[in-house]
């Protein structure tokens, strides 16, 4: 995209105020109360690590600080590992950094951001501590080169102001950033969203300004069921881009902190209990075995996304089965299939039977107040990978 194109893409943002619109269409919903559900015990085969997906050190790319700092702020927050991304390098890996988190709590795994030609970005996994490509290469020829390496390959900011991804006819990309939390956050850098960021940042601090912020990405949203329709299983990934330093205008400020910025999305991933916890949560991850949170929302704790006979976000499951949504407080609960709405209820738990083929995803979000089937001021909690659903069991 031409340096005037760019302007063009940010002025619209700027002056359309779309954050600040979505903003409103969350305010009142009317969403009839479920009924009561039995309770349901889920697996305990299995378990949840929260991480940091796509973060940036000073040290590799443009970050603001060392790996040592990312480990440091994510331990704060009390995530269970870290998924590094600096711009077109693995150095990290290479210089022993995987070992010696390794055994720590959180643990860390180092992929690759890759810039293509047009400045668009790649998201890269399991990748070798030796992988080296160089940037700007036409966007085929830069995935095919991660698979060719034994990587994984995912689309990253996809609707970014500056360089969006539109290389959609590439093949071998196993899922796109369906949140990139710099995207959602630029989207309320404009002349109405911007007033009550600052007010809000100014009485309550920087975390009451960046919850003020959280929103649902209609555009990715819609191109992430338009790839699922497409390719039949497509991840969704919760991305933060967080660098720990910010530009405004020439200068450069070192806020939001990676700490501050941590708190704000996490991506879920379901690892076996008795796998190899870092390559199986990086693998989860692109595989689309994970629910996507925004943390300063609610936690995650006592959420359950699981079919009766064991199917969790990102596997197979089959005819027959019932999906069940546990949440530990009343939420508004959105099942989908195949991007369409099928059933959205108030509730605390809520099935559904499976009684046919498809894909089938959760959104769920919180509300202030409600009476009856009125629920206002809404808010986005956590969008969970689909299930996907066959006739029958695949040989």
């Amino acid at each position: 995209m031409s340096s005037k194109q760019a302007k063009k893409r940010i002025a619209a943002r700027i002056l359309g105020a779309s954050g600040f619109w979505r903003k409103l269409r969350f305010l009142v919903w009317f969403v009839p109360v479920g009924k009561a559900e039995k309770p349901f015990i889920p697996r305990t085969d299995i378990k949840r690590l929260r991480g940091v997906i796509h973060c940036h050190t000073a040290q590799y790319s443009d970050g603001a600080g060392t790996v040592e700092d990312v480990m440091d702020a994510a331990a704060s927050e009390q995530f269970d590992f870290v998924f590094l991304t600096d711009h077109n390098s693995v150095a990290a890996a290479r210089d022993g950094y995987v070992e010696r988190y390794a055994d720590k709590a959180p643990f860390l795994r180092v992929g690759n951001e890759i810039t293509v030609k047009g400045g668009a970005f790649l998201l890269a996994g399991n990748l070798p501590a030796t992988f080296q490509l160089e940037p700007r290469l036409e966007p085929q020829t830069a995935i095919d080169a991660v698979l060719n390496a034994g990587g994984i390959a995912a689309i990253s900011l996809p609707f970014d102001m500056k360089h969006p991804w539109d290389a959609w006819d590439t093949s071998g990309t196993t899922g796109l950033e369906v949140i990139n939390f710099s995207t959602v956050a630029r989207d309320h850098i404009n002349f109405l969203s911007l007033a009550v960021v600052l007010v809000l940042w100014r009485v309550a601090g920087l975390r009451a300004a960046i919850r003020w912020m959280i929103d649902r990405p209609d555009e990715s949203f819609a191109k992430w069921d338009e790839e699922l329709s497409k390719h039949g299983r497509y991840a969704g990934i919760g991305a933060l881009d967080a660098h720990g330093i910010t530009r405004i205008g020439k200068k450069w400020h070192k806020f939001p902190s990676y700490a501050d910025s941590f708190c704000a999305l996490s991506t879920h991933v379901y690892v076996d209990n008795s796998a190899a916890t870092g390559p199986a949560a990086e693998l989860a991850l692109f595989k689309g075995r994970s629910i996507i949170c925004y943390d300063l929302v609610r936690s995650l704790d006592g959420v359950v996304v699981e079919t009766q006979q064991g199917a969790v976000p990102g596997d197979d499951a089959f005819i027959g089965d019932t999906l069940h949504i546990v949440v530990p407080e009343n939420t508004v609960i959105l099942i989908m299939k195949n991007g369409i709405i099928l059933n959205k209820e108030q509730n605390t738990h809520t099935s559904l039977l499976l009684d046919s083929e498809g894909i089938y995803r959760v959104e769920a979000y919180t509300y202030a107040l409600s009476f009856g089937g009125c629920a206002m001021f809404i808010k986005p909690w956590f969008f969970a990978n689909p299930i996907y659903v066959h006739s029958a069991q695949r040989g």
